[in-house]
């Protein structure tokens, strides 16, 4: 007999994380020295045994940078993003539907952990082979086949894949699991303190995924500089377009999904108060014409304002899991990246490469 096998705690970036903690208290210190400190080295090797122009030493440098603080977003995904987003939903979610709330909680954490591996397998093939595939650009910084500076790089990809990949299964994960969480069910508060029914968690959820991928525009430059091949083109305009096909899906696609759940819900309730108030009326119609005005014509005339102010607060709630809070983070977290891909590039421009 086999034992069931026991679900994993955590993904491998934190569980190296969490052992550096040991030495370093602070999750963002202990990244830095378990993993962070990869990507730093091998690029200064590059620096110093090869001959970078400027244009490169710009460009890789901003694409070190992504992968300097990635461990510590991944963490960051798996200790406290993922698991909030469930336990700040559960107002939103019948409490009928909660026990499968904390089951697509348990699935859906242990997908990020385990079933990431072959997409970021994958994917760490692709970066990987930018190396090869490109040669000659590589050639020109003076890295060279199994040179010092070759090897140096070679494990800079690697961990380079391995943890962008992980960053963009992530986007996976939050895009089917907000699609999971609705078809739960919602239940709308029009009186929600968020002003949109409670479903800013929804638009919070995908605006840290994205945030927490955005930084990934940094490594534009340099993938669209060291093209020299056509398969190697080919190769890194797909990681590009994959990267920024996902940056879209992260935020547009699950927040989209779930105003459309939540449209449906508002229709039926509203379709539930119409028939209530009509209902309402027509008894209140019917005392009036015999003449009994007493209490029940009172209470009726009460339940129907009660019931008419209900359908009001229903129609006016805003079901777009947006707010200008939300929308700053999303801007400055896509946007920002960008503005600094623009000015390297017009920087390097000037320095002519």
């Amino acid at each position: 007999m086999f034992s069931k096998q026991q679900p994993i705690e955590s993904v491998w970036v934190t569980r190296i994380v969490e052992r550096g903690q040991r030495v370093a208290s602070r999750p963002l210190a202990a990244s830095l020295l378990t993993l962070g400190w990869i990507p730093a080295v091998t690029t200064l090797i590059v620096f110093f045994l090869g001959s970078p122009s400027r244009l490169f030493v710009v460009a890789q440098s901003l694409t070190a940078s992504i992968v300097v603080i990635g461990p510590y977003q991944a963490y960051l995904y798996d200790t406290s993003v993922l698991p909030s987003f469930f336990e700040e939903v559960t107002e939103l979610v019948p409490n009928s539907k909660h026990d499968q709330l904390n089951q697509l909680q348990d699935q859906y954490e242990q997908k990020f952990r385990t079933d990431h591996i072959w997409f970021v397998l994958l994917w760490t093939v692709a970066v990987v082979s930018v190396l090869p595939l490109n040669a000659e650009y590589f050639l020109a910084q003076g890295i060279q086949y199994l040179e010092p500076t070759y090897i140096a790089y070679l494990i800079f990809l690697i961990d380079f894949g391995l943890l962008s990949g992980l960053g963009l299964y992530s986007v996976i994960v939050t895009t089917r699991c907000i699609g999971a969480v609705a078809e739960l069910g919602l239940e709308i508060e029009p009186l929600h303190p968020d002003g949109l029914g409670g479903l800013s968690v929804i638009g919070n959820f995908a605006v840290w995924t994205t945030f927490l991928i955005s930084n990934g525009a940094l490594a534009i430059p340099l993938s669209l500089n060291m093209v020299t091949t056509r398969m190697g083109g080919m190769v890194v305009y797909f990681g590009v377009g994959a990267y920024v096909l996902l940056i879209a899906v992260s935020f547009v696609y699950p927040t989209a999904k779930i105003n459309r759940k939540a449209q449906a819900l508002r229709e039926d309730h509203l379709e539930q108060y119409r028939s209530k108030i009509r209902r309402l009326e027509s008894e209140l119609a019917a005392i009036e014409t015999e003449d009994q005005v007493d209490r029940k014509e009172i209470g009726l005339r009460m339940e129907i304002e009660r019931a008419r102010k209900e359908f009001q607060n229903y129609r006016n709630v805003r079901l777009y899991p947006l707010s200008i809070s939300i929308l700053t983070r999303l801007a400055s977290s896509v946007l920002l990246p960008i503005a600094i891909t623009v000015v390297e590039f017009f920087v390097s421009s000037a320095l002519g490469g």
